[in-house]
């Protein structure tokens, strides 16, 4: 009887072990596939093509928030440039002109403020030190777009380091 327990025991601990213990590609599978429960205009239309490799995501500088707020205030001063540099042309027959220089002085000031923002990202881009940050696997698949036709669709998918949420998806058909 104690012989039948333990081994019932055992049984029952291999089959618990088993179904927790999934592999890290059944994981990220499955992280990809709720990502896209949630993203996909037709979930019922997915049919997985191809799993690429599983592989170590690193950290990249464009995704650091000072970046995309110096990337904001470029394309602000930008902007600007280009407007003041367009009204400086329309009085760029007369250069002693008082609106001539005021305007070209201040598409002078946007376009160096430019510069000084571009300045700041080059140098984080040249010190930065990737770090890993999950995993991350190519993915292509096939899904109905919003005008119900089917297409297929080429990913990458990065998920957390414990495999259980997708972090950032690029859609590498827009590259």
């Amino acid at each position: 009887m104690r012989q039948l327990k333990s081994t019932l025991f055992l049984i029952l601990l291999s089959i618990l072990l088993a179904y927790s213990c999934t592999s890290p590609e059944k994981k990220f599978k499955k992280a990809i596939k709720e990502e896209l429960r949630l993203t996909l205009h037709d979930f019922d239309s997915y049919e997985p093509v191809q799993f690429g490799k599983l592989e170590v995501a690193m950290s990249s500088w464009e995704d650091l928030p000072e970046v995309n707020k110096y990337l904001n205030e470029t394309e602000k001063f930008t902007k600007l440039y280009k407007e003041y540099g367009d009204k400086a042309d329309i009085y760029s027959y007369d250069y002693s002109s008082s609106l001539y220089r005021m305007y070209h002085q201040m598409y002078s000031d946007y376009l160096d403020s430019a510069k000084k923002y571009l300045e700041k990202i080059k140098a984080i881009e040249l010190h930065f030190s990737p770090e890993p940050i999950g995993w991350q696997m190519q993915h292509t698949f096939r899904a109905n777009n919003l005008a119900g036709n089917k297409g297929i669709h080429h990913y990458l998918f990065m998920v957390d380091k414990e495999y259980k949420k997708v972090i950032k998806s690029i859609n590498l058909d827009e590259e």
